[in-house]
């Protein structure tokens, strides 16, 4: 192990950004990015500072490995010994396994945003449906048990056919579990410098994408609003279901591009996976959980007081249109407290 990457080994035990070593340190966060890269060296007096923060020798820092346990001269015993169990759970990244993990998120970014595209689309039958019922454009006896036979079976339908999708992509992701501990793992050097420009190149594609989530997710109301000058009930029902796959579309590119920067920034500690962004991370986190938790409430509500089943679900469509809307102002608040 070089020096650039005892540096970053210790700089994430301690759960350190590479702005707050170089504070620490006293120079500027694009020093810190070079030794880490090895693309310059520490003068001995910054070798000497490094040794003190860690609670590590010279020797250790400038030798290539660890050596039979005598190179270490840690401030005290207690040192030593955390210091010797965090080197046997770090995890050492290696080019081959980097690119291995990216691929693997690669396929499983349009798996994961198909399954989500069919739970999103999932209302649909049931609202086009529920129009027939209403507009009686087919009628016989019994047609209420049939209508509500296949909304039933449309809707589980649609969200069986996500969860292989599910599955299988969490049986794949466990193997890379290490990977959401940053500080659990150090990113070989080579691996870095090809996950960093993998990232670059993808940004475009990136950017593109959520422009384009961004518009259909905007644009979704459209075909509803129009459809309150149609005096025509099951044509409204028809462009309600619009407004719901336009909405689809946008979350299928949301979640495809985002799984795929994710992983890339997942293995280089950046945006939110950072150590300085964790806490941010939980608490929108949580405020999503919450979300979803009184909306499910409503509706359970409004469907066993009102006994509103034919319409209740509209919460939950209203509800996923304005999910992203309540995520960017909790992202403004929690960024303006922090």
């Amino acid at each position: 192990m070089i020096l650039a990457d005892k540096i970053i080994k210790h700089r994430k035990q301690k759960g350190w950004s590479q702005e707050e070593l170089a504070e620490k340190m006293g120079v500027s966060r694009q020093a810190v990015s070079k030794w880490e890269s090895a693309q310059a060296i520490p003068d001995i007096e910054k070798i000497l500072a490094l040794g003190e923060l860690f609670g590590v020798s010279t020797d250790y820092l400038l030798k290539d490995s660890f050596g039979d346990g005598e190179d270490f001269e840690f401030s005290s015993a207690a040192t030593v010994s955390s210091a010797e169990d965090e080197a046997d759970t770090l995890r050492y990244v290696s080019k081959e396994e980097a690119s291995k993990y990216i691929e693997e998120r690669k396929r499983a970014s349009w798996q994961i945003a198909l399954a989500t595209f069919l739970c999103v689309l999932s209302p649909i039958p049931l609202i086009i449906l529920g129009g027939i019922a209403d507009t009686n454009l087919i009628w016989f006896t019994g047609m209420d048990v049939v209508i509500g036979v296949l909304e039933l079976g449309a809707l589980f339908a649609f969200v069986i056919a996500s969860l292989p999708f599910f599955i299988s992509c969490g049986i794949r992701h466990e193997s890379y579990k290490f990977l959401e501990d940053s500080a659990s793992f150090v990113l070989d050097t080579a691996a870095k410098e090809m996950t960093k420009k993998l990232l670059e190149q993808f940004n475009t594609t990136y950017i593109t994408c959520n422009v384009i989530a961004t518009c259909l997710c905007v644009a979704a109301p459209v075909p509803v609003m129009l459809g309150a000058f149609s005096k025509s009930g099951f044509l409204v029902t028809l462009l309600l279901g619009a407004t719901i796959a336009m909405a689809a579309v946008g979350v299928f590119l949301f979640v495809f591009v985002g799984v795929r920067r994710a992983s890339m920034q997942r293995l280089l500690s950046e945006g939110e996976f950072a150590p300085k962004e964790k806490k941010k991370a939980g608490i929108l986190e949580t405020a999503g959980l919450v979300y979803w938790l009184i909306l499910t409430a409503f509706y359970l509500a409004w469907g066993f007081l009102e006994n509103a089943w034919h319409i209740n679900w509209v919460i939950f469509a209203v509800g996923g249109v304005l999910f992203a809307a309540f995520m960017a102002v909790m992202r403004l608040i929690v960024e303006k407290k922090k």
